[in-house]
């Protein structure tokens, strides 16, 4: 059976994470930021702090409480269980705007991302003219990973040694529902949910 959890983007504009799941397929439609919840805490001069990880967005209920879906380095920074495999099958990005896309950066890289070539060519600016540090929309930067220096201390790894590229397939919005439908993520019976979906 069916079945769709809004963990956001209810009376609301944007904040859209829908879990889409049947049988044993589980994906997500969109992973965006709600613009009302966030600033409720934040602002332009008061971001989450990428050195708490998740925790600030767990807490304050922007990231919704799912086990298997986070970056690994977020999790273990914060002491949290990280799971070895993925609990979801891929993310179906309707477009790139935040509301829709900013949080991916939070998910772990070996989800696959569907999306259309324009919504892939905007990620890639996000994340080369971004300044936030929490863009990595198309590739992320293992935070908090360290390493032993020459003279033996421990050193925290930058630039590009902790970039790991995310999976993204860029297809048009049928096409893309084809290749679901040939994985069987999605059955020819589910006509009123792709309706919905696009």
């Amino acid at each position: 059976m069916v079945s769709l959890t809004f963990y956001g983007g209810v009376n609301e504009i944007g904040g859209n994470k829908i879990l889409f799941e049947d049988q044993n397929t589980r994906l997500f439609l969109d992973f965006g930021m709600s613009f009302s919840l966030a600033n409720q805490y934040f602002d332009e001069f008061m971001q989450p702090r990428k050195c708490n990880g998740i925790l600030d967005l767990l807490e304050f209920g922007l990231l919704p409480n799912l086990d298997g879906i986070y970056r690994c380095d977020y999790l273990d920074h914060c002491k949290l269980p990280s799971e070895e495999t993925c609990s979801i099958d891929g993310l179906l990005l309707s477009h790139a705007h935040m509301d829709h896309s900013s949080y991916i950066h939070y998910l772990r890289e070996d989800i696959p991302i569907h999306c259309t070539q324009a919504s892939k060519d905007i990620m890639q600016a996000l994340d080369e003219t971004g300044s936030s540090g929490t863009c990595e929309l198309i590739s992320l930067k293992e935070s908090f990973k360290t390493y032993t220096n020459k003279q033996g201390a421990e050193s925290k790894m930058t630039g590009e040694k902790t970039k790991k590229p995310r999976s993204i397939t860029k297809r048009r919005a049928h096409s893309m529902l084809e290749s679901l439908r040939s994985k069987r993520y999605l059955s020819a019976t589910h006509s009123k949910v792709q309706l919905l979906i696009f």
